[in-house]
């Protein structure tokens, strides 16, 4: 099934758990309440249920990730965390009802809201930690907070924000009294407690018995560096060209720990290379580590380039800097099976040293149909090649000195941020199709003007749309 409608349909699916809650409620019941009390309740509830099913969108669910893809999972997360920010805020000053006077404070009623002690200063305390997440994750780059800081700092304030949100809605909750509720929540914090249980405690005590031992670090660049790893015992896990790995140095507890593409995998040998940029402190201490030295993993995740060797179409790979990693993969599967079709490469550097010869890392005289064109940024003057940026200029030149029609090929993009963003919106000048196109990427800048950016918002404003129909079609029915 194409990857665009297994989206779809696992969209639908989400949009359907998280309306679940005012569908099953006893609706008799709620009909003695105030409109405006009844749809307040409901958009709190649904933002409950985002919140806990946060934790099952973090990408570290094997499965969502190899058949969803890591791009579609983190952007539904983020969009949906201020979702349940927006609903949280408002939903106080939506009610109509009155508190309880403070003479005589009880659970929530037909004729009385419950908002006293602690169940109040809960709903307050998790609004503003969810705030906090919201801000951390938008302006990590520019406060230079480290990933590690912010990876924990994240998930710490997530527990906090569920935890408190959830002892909120069952002390101050009018609905939640009734029992199917009750079960539906607990359940799906237990759920949500156990998939951290499992990524922070259980999985790391199964790393440790599956422990790697670095064999090779080749310094490939000034800044850029291959980690070779073999595994002490057993074989290799499952593992498809494009995909990633979360590494851990040394040690197999839970942080710091952070995510990186296989680039080369060799079975026979037990083995497995990482091509790695020097960015940190973290990725600087595995430059220096010494041979023998224990690497813990938990691989494999994505869908990149999953489709690239299925498809009779042209292919186009388009790199910057570091982005070369996944595509290495790709490379030595294509070469590995023989693959026939056109493979273009466009590789993007902003130094002409730091530019890496695939052919000394990957023996691609088998790919006849294989070419490469190299872009400089700052260039020297003995360099031959397309100078500038990733742009549509450059990519427009280096595709008809390939003989390429952009809108017959597919193009798979990895890269900074930022280069992704502009390649997109390049493509889209020269009417490419988005289902043609694949990219992978941490990090999102929403405010890009690119065609995945305004789908993928696109997408959002309608499932949020939906829920508020359907929250106010309860509340009126």
């Amino acid at each position: 099934m194409p990857k665009t409608i297994v989206r779809h349909l696992a969209y639908l699916f989400y949009l359907g758990v998280l309306i679940l809650p005012i569908l099953v409620l006893d609706h008799e019941a709620a009909l003695i309440r105030p409109f405006r009390d009844q749809l307040s309740s409901y958009i709190a509830l649904i933002a409950l249920n985002i919140l806990l099913l946060e934790f099952f969108l973090s990408g570290r669910i094997r499965f969502l990730s190899r058949h969803l893809g890591l791009d579609w999972i983190l952007q539904t997360h983020q969009l949906f965390a201020r979702v349940a920010l927006a609903f949280l805020v408002i939903h106080p000053f939506i009610y109509s009802l009155p508190n309880h006077p403070n003479h005589s404070p009880g659970p929530a009623t037909s004729e009385y809201l419950g908002m006293n002690g602690a169940g109040l200063i809960s709903g307050i305390a998790a609004l503003i930690a969810l705030i906090a997440i919201v801000a951390l994750a938008l302006g990590r780059e520019e406060a230079k907070m480290r990933y590690e800081t912010w990876r924990f700092t994240h998930m710490l304030l997530a527990v906090i924000v569920s935890a408190l949100g959830l002892y909120h809605v069952l002390a101050v909750g009018f609905y939640i009294q009734q029992q199917t509720l009750q079960i539906y929540y607990l359940g799906l914090g237990v759920l949500a407690t156990l998939s951290l249980a499992w990524t922070y405690i259980l999985k790391p005590l199964t790393q440790s018995r599956e422990a790697y031992a670095i064999t090779k670090i080749e310094n490939i660049t000034s800044q850029q560096f291959l980690l070779t790893i073999k595994k002490l015992s057993g074989s290799l896990p499952q593992i498809q060209p494009g995909q990633y790995l979360w590494l851990k140095y040394g040690s197999s507890k839970p942080y710091p720990e952070n995510p990186f593409s296989i680039a080369l995998v060799n079975h026979e040998q037990k083995e497995m290379s990482l091509l790695i940029k020097v960015v940190g402190d973290f990725t600087a201490q595995l430059q220096q580590a010494r041979i023998g030295e224990r690497i813990y993993i938990d691989a494999a995740y994505g869908d990149f380039a999953q489709q690239a060797l299925n498809s009779e179409k042209p292919i186009v790979m388009i790199a910057g800097g570091i982005g070369l990693a996944p595509f290495l993969s790709v490379l030595s599967k294509a070469k590995e099976i023989a693959f026939k079709n056109k493979i273009h490469f466009i590789y993007g550097n902003r130094l002409e040293d730091q530019i890496i010869d695939i052919t000394k890392l990957i023996q691609l005289a088998d790919l006849k149909s294989f070419t490469i064109e190299t872009i400089v940024n700052e260039p020297t003057a003995a360099y031959t090649g397309l100078c500038g940026m990733i742009d549509l200029n450059n990519i427009q030149t280096s595709l008809q000195k390939a003989q390429l029609n952009p809108k017959e090929c597919l193009f798979f993009i990895c890269g900074p941020s930022a280069m992704i963003d502009a390649t997109e919106a390049a493509l889209e000048q020269l009417a490419v199709p988005l289902a043609q196109i694949d990219a992978e990427k941490f990090q999102y800048n929403l405010a890009a003007h690119t065609p995945r950016t305004q789908a993928t918002l696109a997408r959002c404003l309608i499932g949020t749309l939906l829920i508020i129909a359907v929250s106010v079609w309860r509340s009126l029915s």
